[in-house]
């Protein structure tokens, strides 16, 4: 596996889907972390309105910096957030494997566009790992809706989850993932249309197993009920491209696993999912 000089940075995947309402505030729960040795990969698509409220953060930045006591330099010229995009491309698969080809950290990291992260997410799951010896992890989640209101919702999961568990259920959810790529390696996926964040899960779980953090670090905005996104049409074409395309299972195969994989989705859905008082 590649050895990383800097051992402590970790990589942030983010991609954008083109709305820029919610980008500021997914950025500034990063900028907020109190473990600060990172770097963004933020990839938008080819029309996209995102990159000009990114440019926005670049005071703030300063901003937070100063309240910290910490030398200046200027958010953009720091080389931390890096905005790109890919002439083309609006498919997730190309746009996050070129995040992932070229990220330097050793600790991979995803978030959404939307999405936010309590402050102590990297450092409290950088401590877990380290201290257990893990390579691949994911924490508890809590669900906001479009006006990052709590909805009463914070879902876990199996304790440990082996790669023949993955290939039951997607147990993690995109913004709770953390792997080390000196273990894990420096994953790449094919052409899938979507879901390809399961298939980057079962890739990394053929390397290390999954562990939980139990503890909510990070909240996923969605419009869906809780069970809404295991019973979408789409969703279900997804988890079917995954076993087909990705792990080329014959078409009967991959149809078994898909009504299996939307079973245990239910399941865990049902088990794991936890009311709390918003």
């Amino acid at each position: 596996m590649e050895k990383y000089q800097d051992k402590g940075l970790v990589s942030i995947i983010m991609l954008s889907h083109g709305d820029g309402t919610y980008v500021v505030e997914t950025v500034k729960s990063i900028l907020a972390q109190t473990y600060q040795n990172w770097e963004l990969l933020y990839v938008a698509q080819t029309n996209d309105e995102t990159l000009e409220p990114l440019s926005s953060l670049r005071e703030e930045d300063i901003k937070i910096q100063r309240r910290a006591g910490k030398e200046l330099t200027t958010s953009y010229s720091n080389s931390r957030i890096k905005a790109s995009f890919i002439v083309g491309e609006d498919n997730d698969t190309p746009r996050r494997n070129s995040a992932l080809a070229n990220a330097q950290g050793r600790w991979i990291a995803f978030l959404d566009a939307g999405d936010i992260w309590e402050p102590t997410k990297l450092e409290k799951q950088i401590g877990f790992m380290e201290g257990h010896g893990y390579a691949f992890s994911y924490t508890q989640y809590g669900i906001i809706d479009k006006d990052s209101h709590e909805r009463g919702f914070v879902i876990g999961g199996k304790d440990r989850v082996t790669y023949q568990d993955m290939m039951k259920c997607c147990w993690p959810a995109y913004l709770t993932v953390m792997y080390d790529a000196e273990k894990v390696g420096k994953l790449q996926l094919r052409n899938l249309e979507g879901n390809n964040d399961y298939a980057l899960w079962l890739m990394a779980c053929e390397e290390a197993d999954c562990h939980l953090l139990k503890e909510n670090l990070a909240k996923l905005r969605t419009k869906w009920s809780i069970f809404g996104k295991v019973l979408l049409t789409k969703g279900i074409k997804w988890r079917y491209e995954v076993y087909r395309i990705e792990y080329r299972m014959n078409p009967v195969m991959s149809c078994l696993c898909t009504i299996r994989n939307m079973w245990y989705g239910v399941v865990k859905w049902g088990k794991y999912v936890n009311r709390v008082k918003p």
